[in-house]
């Protein structure tokens, strides 16, 4: 986790806590470089560990869910092959 991340789990806990029945989705990406399979594992380890970290701060862990996107949601446009760092993050989606 960068420091970025780090600084935005008080947000969240503060979201979660916010909510009668939290609902925690984690969504794992990749950039687009390498096969759809591997990025897949790839995000899905990008979001399970994000969603480990929540628990370990307090959110129960029936209400997270970690899936993985991979390459399929690129926040940056790039063509397949090319890595872009931008493209390589995990979305919390709190409901």
């Amino acid at each position: 986790l960068t420091d970025e991340s780090k600084r935005q789990f008080d947000k969240i806990l503060s979201e979660v806590a916010r909510r009668p029945v939290p609902d925690v989705l984690v969504v794992g990406h990749t950039d687009a470089v390498g096969s759809h399979q591997i990025n897949d594992a790839l995000g899905l380890q990008r979001a399970q560990t994000v969603r480990t970290a929540l628990i370990a701060v307090g959110i129960p862990d029936a209400d997270i869910q970690a899936i993985s996107r991979g390459k399929r949601a690129l926040a940056v446009p790039t063509p397949d092959g090319v890595a872009e760092s931008r493209n390589r993050r995990v979305e919390i989606v709190i409901r």
